[in-house]
């Protein structure tokens, strides 16, 4: 949930008891050419058990993406978006048009 799942509402989630959360979705491509925007939304909220994910189409830049999004955040585990029905997403190819 781009947007939506920032770091600050994940902390408040994990107050209030959410056991696992996830950040926004990255761009895996973003991450390969290290564009720190990106690399900020993969922050992890201290004391709780965060996923990392990421978006993308090439197989290539998805494994390095994933890499890079794991050593970055210091997340727990790597979800990989396969459901965003964004136009913008998905006729590129990612989210839900992977």
């Amino acid at each position: 949930m781009a947007g939506v799942t920032d770091w600050a509402f994940r902390t408040v989630c994990a107050e209030l008891g959410a056991g696992v959360t996830v950040t926004e979705m990255v761009s895996s491509r973003a991450l390969v050419y290290r564009d720190q925007k990106s690399a900020k939304l993969l922050r992890k909220n201290p004391g709780s058990i965060c996923g990392a994910q990421i978006f993308g189409n090439d197989p290539n830049t998805m494994a390095e993406g994933a890499r890079l999004a794991l050593e970055i955040s210091g997340c727990d585990f790597l979800d990989i978006n396969m459901g965003c029905p964004m136009p913008k997403v998905a006729n590129n190819g990612d989210g839900c048009g992977l």
